[in-house]
């Protein structure tokens, strides 16, 4: 009896660990995918963007809020 319930136990425990990795690697290669997608869409845009013969700008409150959501 008391074997059966330790090997519960230490399937639990397996299963609870492997739950948490899978969430940390999941966590951050979604954010690194994020980040990269996000920065590569970003440059493109202010690349060589034109309209009406100008060149977009972004204001200083457009950059930081860029760089706010990229830092988190």
């Amino acid at each position: 009896m008391c074997c059966i319930e330790e090997k519960s136990i230490l399937n639990m425990e397996k299963k609870a660990y492997s739950l948490c990795l899978f969430t940390v690697y999941f966590t951050f290669f979604f954010s690194f995918w994020l980040r990269t997608h996000l920065s590569f869409y970003f440059s493109v845009c202010c690349s060589n963007f034109t309209f009406l013969n100008r060149r977009w700008k972004p204001s200083r409150k457009q950059l930081s809020l860029l760089h706010f959501s990229l830092s988190l």
